[in-house]
């Protein structure tokens, strides 16, 4: 039996927790022992991870593990200036300075603890965090190293020529869609022949046994001609919200009598929700905060968007398709590895009269809607091949 570690920084309500759920929940138990090491246990899928998987908080002291999950750079300077932690500050300052991608921590990363346990393979399943892309590196003891890649870098602005120096520990790199693949090996292409793309697995007999009949009260407002819109993700800048509200108000303004509801929770939350006051838009955008079963929302739906301004993936856009949905999304990494343009769905620039000029259509033409769900219920998922392709590295 083959020992694999994923290591992440929490089991917050977000894709990448979501991702690790589906392949640790797939994974052929008699063959892996799979343990689960965070930065902080938190999060509302932290009950999900299955009883037969060992997890835990990495072994750090509650200072270091604050440090680390302050929320980047801006934010651990602020947490510090308000508590006077001046040698903390100090230390902050002097590693942006020196263009540290560690300088949240404010302690020596050598006199870090190690884990003990000895694996077979150990994963680093989010490299957009330098410090667990050093700490697999040097403090786990693995005879395989790998790193996944869920989000892209241009966009999202991270800089992983700064963790080059720990990435040659890593003898296999995944990446979740082709267009990831290729920008990774663009900027650092002697990993050419260390990585593959592994489309985030997506259980269709898990989503669907998640619907059960239940009936979403929130919808009862919405009377049969209603149109149900309803984006799932974070409340951050990335998912787009403000370009939503933008097209939700215009469409208000067209007549369209539309309800827009989103599922999620993030740190743009309070900007959101003024933004949609002062668009006078209140009883037609929704915040409905998290949902850790979020189908039979994704299921009632009218039409599915995702109006992000970049993605690794998008594993909402994927439950969308199982449940065979009519989906709008811009063209962020990932898009055009899970839809075809005018054929299972819509992908559009991230652009604001594009956006609406879709929507209309959508809406306009019913029989479109019904075209892309018949087209995307002939689509097979083939979990196994998917699956294969990723444990053949282990």
């Amino acid at each position: 039996m083959k020992k694999v570690l994923f290591v992440l920084p929490h089991m917050l309500c977000g894709g990448v927790e979501k991702a690790l759920l589906s392949l640790i929940n797939e994974m052929p138990k008699k063959q892996y022992e799979i343990s689960v090491y965070m930065v902080k246990a938190e999060g509302d899928f932290l009950d999900l991870i299955p009883d037969d998987v060992k997890s835990q908080e990495l072994p750090l002291n509650e200072d270091i593990r604050d440090d680390l999950m302050a929320g980047g750079i801006k934010s651990s300077i602020k947490k510090h200036l308000k508590n006077f932690h001046i040698k903390k500050l100090f230390k902050v300052l002097c590693g942006v300075l020196r263009k540290n991608p560690l300088a949240t921590l404010t302690c020596d990363f050598n006199e870090l603890e190690e884990i003990k346990e000895k694996y077979d393979v150990a994963i680093c399943f989010h490299i957009h965090m330098p410090f667990i892309a050093r700490y697999v590196a040097e403090k786990v003891n693995a005879d395989k190293k790998i790193a996944w890649i869920h989000n892209d870098f241009k966009m999202s602005g991270f800089d992983v020529v700064k963790i080059s120096p720990f990435l040659d520990k890593y003898q296999h790199f995944f990446a979740v869609s082709e267009q990831l693949l290729d920008e990774f090996v663009f900027i650092l292409p002697q990993y050419k022949d260390r990585i593959s793309v592994a489309h985030n697995i997506i259980s269709e007999k898990y989503i669907k046994s998640n619907l059960n009949g239940i009936k979403v009260s929130e919808y009862s407002q919405c009377d049969s001609d209603c149109v149900k819109l309803l984006t799932i993700g974070r409340l951050d800048k990335q998912k787009g919200y403000d370009l939503a509200i933008e097209v939700c108000s215009a469409l208000k303004k067209k007549g369209y009598k539309i309800m827009w509801y989103v599922l999620g929770n993030g740190i743009e939350e309070a900007r959101l929700k003024s933004m949609v006051k002062d668009y006078d838009i209140a009883d037609s955008f929704v915040f409905l905060g998290i949902r850790v079963n979020p189908y039979p929302y994704l299921e009632q739906c009218d039409i599915y968007v995702q109006p992000s301004r970049h993605e690794g993936y998008g594993i909402a856009v994927a439950e969308a398709r199982v449940l065979c949905k009519p989906i709008i999304c811009t063209d962020f990494t990932g898009a055009r590895d899970q839809l075809v343009n005018d054929v299972t769905g819509k992908i559009v620039q991230f652009d604001k009269m594009q956006l609406i000029s879709v929507i209309e259509e959508l809406i306009e033409e019913p029989k479109k809607c019904a075209k892309f769900s018949e087209n995307l219920a002939k689509q097979t998922s083939d979990i196994e091949t998917e699956l294969y392709s990723i444990l053949k590295y282990f």
